[in-house]
């Protein structure tokens, strides 16, 4: 019992320290913060959903974006979950620079491909399953504005992200129409029953 207690206080320390801030991969300029704030996306199956951002360079070099997926707790290259698939917005979509001591930030509109990926939900994925992961940005820093004299590359940057299938609820006129079926049905066999 002790073992138990102590093992998922180990676990919701893991969680906890992930989930108030990014984490970075070598020595990040950057921080970047999910909308929405949940870090939570839901939708039902077969439906798109995603995350809008904002990052924010702390430092006096121009970073640009050059990738972003959503992975699990082991990041690869590219991620794969078994919830869904993940199309980067951020860089594959967009050219995505953020200026010394500046700010870039986007909404999730997966019409104009804005944010910084949509999510996929397969159609197949079973109401009330969920993927806790992560989403992880990748970019390249610049020591000027002309973005000719690189300083460093594929620096990883991540933030907790996490999707849920909804839970499908039946829509108010067929839960209306479901006593008119069992009269119905109730017609039918005392029909049968008197002939």
């Amino acid at each position: 019992m002790a073992m138990h207690r102590f093992r998922l206080v180990i676990l919701w320390l893991f969680v906890s320290s992930g989930l108030g801030s990014s984490l970075a991969y070598a020595d990040s300029i950057l921080t970047l913060s999910l909308n929405p704030s949940s870090v939570l996306v839901s939708g039902n199956a077969g439906q798109t959903v995603g995350w809008g951002f904002t990052l924010t360079n702390s430092s006096d070099v121009f970073a640009v974006v050059t990738s972003a997926d959503f992975c699990g707790a082991v990041i690869s290259s590219p991620c794969s979950t078994a919830l869904g698939t993940f199309t980067d917005f951020i860089a594959q979509s967009n050219f995505t620079a953020i200026n010394a001591h500046g700010s870039v930030t986007a909404v999730f509109n997966p019409a104009s491909h804005t944010g910084v990926g949509s999510y996929t939900i397969n159609p197949g994925a079973l109401s009330g399953s969920s993927f806790l992961g992560q989403v992880v940005v990748t970019y390249d820093t610049f020591s000027d504005a002309s973005l000719s004299n690189q300083i460093s590359s594929d620096i990883r940057l991540s933030a907790p992200a996490s999707v849920s299938v909804t839970v499908a609820t039946p829509e108010p006129m067929s839960v209306g129409l479901v006593p008119l079926g069992i009269l119905a049905l109730l017609v039918v066999i005392n029909r049968r029953h008197a002939i």
